[in-house]
């Protein structure tokens, strides 16, 4: 099984390099973006790219504001028809870059501003990294493949996954999801309405839990599960595998890696 695992991680890493490269052959052009997108009567926001980060943070006013920048790696002529598209439905406003038009190596780097009371939904990239703060999500999704995710004062219950990537999480609500096969998780959770999991393959797992009530479910293979001041009422434990309960009890907080430690902390 280990063998398999180490396997699964190779394969995912090899995409992800065989990725990267086609991205880095030529030289890189480059364009700004500057353009405000208004609200009107929107309520959540789903942002996706597919080569580029993704940056999406809290703020005023009634516009999403999108900074920037396009780029290139044929033909300058290709960032003419290289864009951000808007749609709306239902109460959603939806952006979304076109680079599946394009057979050369283009990309957007995003940063939103939205306004207070917009949710976020769905942010994706796959190329790219990831990264939220000082906003309130509505049943919230976060992707990306090849990237690193960041979230930071996020009001949500989040389903985040990566491929070949860290997650790292401050000020987190609650959460449902997080998954990475090749990268570390370290998450400071505030709380659990429902059963949740961080999951990796290659990577440790560090969880800050002073403030959660919940059942613990902590395991490694070929690792270490360890507690570093947190208190937990422990029902079963041993070098790979802790099971317990830590404030008042409550849902089920699966936390495991294949080949890393975890970490339990205050």
């Amino acid at each position: 099984m280990r063998r398999r695992s180490l396997l699964a991680g190779l394969t995912a890493t090899i995409g992800s390099l065989s990725g990267c490269i086609y991205l880095n052959i030529g030289p890189r052009t480059e364009r700004s973006i500057d353009r405000e997108v208004p609200v009107r009567d929107a309520t959540s926001l789903s942002l996706r790219v597919t080569n580029g980060d993704v940056s999406i943070e809290g703020g005023d006013g009634d516009a999403v504001r999108l900074d920037g920048t396009k780029w290139t790696r044929g033909d300058e002529s290709l960032l003419d028809r290289l864009r951000l598209r808007v749609e709306r439905a239902d109460g959603q406003l939806m952006i979304a870059s076109n680079e599946g038009e394009f057979s050369r190596p283009v990309g957007i780097d995003v940063e939103a501003t939205i306004p207070d009371g917009l949710l976020v939904g769905q942010v994706a990239s796959t190329n790219g990294d990831v990264r939220l703060s000082d906003l309130a999500g509505d049943d919230l999704a976060v992707d990306t493949v090849n990237g690193d995710v960041d979230l930071e004062s996020v009001d949500a219950a989040p389903d985040v996954e990566t491929n070949n990537g860290d997650v790292r999480a401050r000020e987190l609500a609650d959460l449902r999801s997080i998954w990475t096969v090749n990268g570390e998780i370290d998450v400071e959770l505030e709380g659990l309405s429902d059963d949740g999991v961080m999951r990796t393959t290659n990577g440790d797992v560090t969880a800050h839990l002073g403030e959660v009530d919940a059942r613990i479910v902590a395991r490694t293979r070929n690792g270490d599960v360890s507690v570093d001041g947190l208190d937990v009422t422990v029902e079963t434990s041993s070098k790979k595998r802790l099971e317990g309960t830590i404030g008042a009890g409550g849902p089920e907080l699966r936390i495991e890696t294949t080949n890393g430690d975890v970490t339990l902390r205050e």
